[in-house]
């Protein structure tokens, strides 16, 4: 359409250059005329200057939803292989969870899952006397069950002392820091009972949250245990 202006506009120069005199009102008719062909053309030039403009815009505006497509299909794909880890660490807690019941039945150990882990626990007068840390005789044999269970698997393990929230008062000389204190010793005996009985020193760690993680709230009783987590190997 551009070039047809040109053309026109060319045409009309000509025309105007081979005829001789003209009147006046002629020649300002053909100059009106040459001024709408040129406004003509200044304005399909700024269509055709828009259309491009508008033809890279578009282009950008589909590169950047093409790079947002690679996007979600990439996080689509990486929440795919989480799924997919999550599914078998579930699975394996399954497993693990299937083996540890088919142990049941060792006198003083309650088994559990909780927090992707298998939970071996003991109340504290399964092993202990009140406000002691020493392993009773009944004790050492319920963890010589437990080291049986423990030693068919190889995954870490933690040995936590849990107590209630009432002080320390009768071995308070030997526990200057209270339950936190008792914690550990009884977390500690456990651990050398553990290891005594064949499981590798190696495989756990000793800890003590004292009264700060109960099971129950208010459940004295309930709250003081000795517990082996076993996690994911």
């Amino acid at each position: 359409m551009r070039m047809a202006f040109r053309n026109g506009l060319m045409l009309t120069l000509a025309l105007v250059a081979g005829v001789g005199c003209v009147s006046k009102s002629t020649h300002e008719k053909t100059l009106n005329e040459l001024d709408e062909a040129r406004n003509m053309l200044r304005n399909q030039e700024d269509i055709a200057s828009g259309a491009l403009s508008s033809k890279s815009s578009l282009e950008s505006e589909a590169s950047r939803l093409r790079g947002e497509t690679d996007s979600l299909r990439n996080a689509n794909t990486q929440s795919q292989i989480e799924l997919d880890r999550l599914r078998r660490e579930l699975e394996d807690a399954k497993a693990r969870m299937a083996k540890a019941n088919e142990n049941t039945g060792i006198p003083g150990v309650d088994i559990s899952a909780r927090d992707g882990m298998i939970v071996y626990g003991m109340k504290d007068s399964v092993l202990f006397d009140s406000g002691r840390a020493d392993i009773k005789p009944a004790g050492k044999k319920t963890l010589a069950d437990l080291a049986k269970v423990l030693k068919q698997t190889n995954g870490k393990l933690q040995i936590a002392g849990h107590t209630d929230t009432d002080p320390v008062t009768k071995t308070k000389d030997k526990y200057p820091l209270g339950n936190i204190q008792l914690g550990v010793a009884r977390a500690l005996a456990v651990w050398d009972a553990l290891r005594a009985e064949g499981v590798p020193a190696a495989r756990m760690h000793v800890a003590s949250y004292g009264e700060h993680d109960p099971l129950e709230a208010g459940n004295k009783a309930k709250n003081r245990r000795v517990e082996v987590k076993e996690a994911q190997s």
